[in-house]
């Protein structure tokens, strides 16, 4: 799949292929994320740090540069984003990865500022803990069965996805667990 996400050409055929078939987007929801190699910042190879930056920000920005004119053909198109505590967090040995997400949490900030004006909404969500492959590459030796499942925090999801919804801007901690 992150070969997908780095075929920049890949997501503007999609985004021509959702238009002519259905014209417009309602929801497009941002999830993928490599984790790459946990280092000292001075470790980090040049390739991890490009993979981590084509998938963890470049992807999401082709995709809303593709998807955005779809979503602002819906009655109210809803984009959300998936981010972590690592994001705010400067934790050592997760340079690539935590400058990556902040640089994703920037800039879903800034785009959600620059459709204010319209019946859009973009949002970023922070689920906490996930029973998922990248948390188990980040954490090996933890019991993923204590996490909380992918299903457990759709929820979130699904109220930022309605008409009603007027969060904008937005990073949403959701941890059904605490």
């Amino acid at each position: 799949m992150n070969e997908d996400l780095k075929n920049f050409d890949k997501i503007d055929s999609i985004a021509r292929a959702v238009f002519e078939r259905y014209k417009r987007l309602d929801i497009l929801v941002g999830a993928a994320a490599v984790l790459g190699q946990l280092s000292p910042v001075e470790h980090i190879t040049t390739k991890n740090w490009e993979e981590i930056f084509a998938v963890n920000v470049t992807a999401n920005w082709r995709i809303i540069k593709a998807l955005d004119p779809l979503l602002r053909r819906s009655k109210s198109g809803r984009a959300i984003f998936l981010t972590c505590g690592q994001g705010s967090t400067a934790s050592p040995f997760w340079g690539a990865y935590g400058a990556s997400k902040a640089a994703l949490e920037k800039l879903i900030q800034i785009y959600a500022k620059e459709i204010e004006e319209t019946k859009m909404s973009v949002n970023l969500v922070d689920p906490g803990p996930v029973n998922s492959r990248l948390r188990s590459e980040a954490f090996p030796g933890e019991n993923q069965n204590i996490l909380q499942k992918p299903e457990e925090v759709v929820d979130i999801f699904l109220e930022l996805s309605t008409s009603e919804n007027l969060i904008n801007g937005e990073i949403i901690k959701y941890n059904k667990l605490n």
